[in-house]
């Protein structure tokens, strides 16, 4: 298993130079939170590579400055980045240890690691030259999106449960018509194809968008109980990624257990500890909008099948 090292910023960095990578090293940069640094340290314990795991600490809403961000702010512009951003990768591995890949956006991270690095896995290198993957990838990218948009654009529970009906649903049935097309984890038995790799393995090898999407779709269970009832593709999928022997640990680590989801500036899931007035640790969902999720699943099902 990999040696990871979690390197806390909570204050803003001074004059001094703000630590980036070093020979030999690879560093991912997100706050102090799963989000969308989740998908990356899990693709890098799947990959058994050592990292150092810096986050960035958003400030509580009872500070001089409510939600300060100048933990990161700081040092933002200071990292050689070509467009600054969280996450963020400085990879100074083996080739890279002269001239370190240094990235932002989160696809293109898990694309890098999954080319650069998933031939030590497999031959199928996590999708890595995958087009399918790829276009999967973008669509949980999607998901991502309205599942932020819920999380933190929302003014009331009733906002977010909205947002999960009128763009959530869509990208979940969306996926789950894809699964339930290519038989991609039908049952628990785990002969049909496992994962989203149907196109070139059959489905007998996770990819990379497998381990965004799992993570995602833990992200949104957890915020949302109740979301993925209605998409029991979609659920097994989840249980077949963090079923992995490889991602035993990262399941238990400082990496991701007890994060928050969200941060703390969010309506729903940001786990603070002094969460300002109206702020909400999960929004459990109403029967009547997973009925509704339910009702969408069919309808799509009625439609790919005439």
């Amino acid at each position: 298993m990999p040696t990871v090292r979690v390197d806390r910023v909570d204050k803003p960095v001074g004059e001094r130079s703000p630590p980036a990578g070093e020979p030999g090293s690879i560093v991912v940069g997100y706050w102090d939170i799963r989000g969308l640094g989740s998908p990356v340290r899990c693709l890098l314990y799947y990959l058994n590579l050592d990292f150092v795991d810096r986050r960035y600490v958003q400030g509580d809403y009872n500070d001089d400055v409510p939600f300060s961000r100048d933990a990161w702010l700081s040092v933002k512009h200071r990292l050689g980045l070509d467009f600054p951003n969280l996450p963020y990768l400085i990879d100074a591995r083996g080739e890279h240890a002269t001239r370190p890949i240094a990235i932002t956006e989160t696809l293109a991270i898990l694309r890098h690691l999954a080319r650069t690095y998933g031939h030590q896995v497999s031959e199928y290198a996590l999708g890595a030259n995958d087009p399918y993957v790829d276009m999967i990838a973008n669509i949980v990218m999607e998901l991502n999106g309205a599942t932020a948009r819920a999380c933190y654009g929302s003014q009331s529970a009733d906002q977010a449960i909205q947002v999960y009906t009128e763009m959530m649903v869509p990208k979940l049935v969306a996926l789950e018509s894809y699964c339930r097309r290519h038989k991609v984890a039908a049952c628990a038995k785990g002969s049909d194809p496992r994962f989203l790799s149907v196109q070139q393995t059959g489905g007998s090898e996770p990819s990379y968008a497998d381990l965004f999407l799992a993570e995602l779709l833990d992200h949104i269970e957890t915020c949302l109980p109740g979301s993925l009832k209605a998409f029991p593709h979609l659920s097994q999928l989840r249980q077949n990624v963090h079923g992995l022997e490889r991602l035993q640990e990262f399941l238990n680590s400082p990496s991701r257990a007890g994060l928050a989801c969200n941060n703390k500036i969010a309506l729903i899931g940001s786990g603070s500890k002094m969460p300002p007035p109206g702020k909400l640790p999960h929004l459990k969902l109403p029967e009547e909008a997973i009925a509704a999720a339910r009702d969408a699943v069919i309808l799509s099902k009625d439609r790919t099948e005439r």
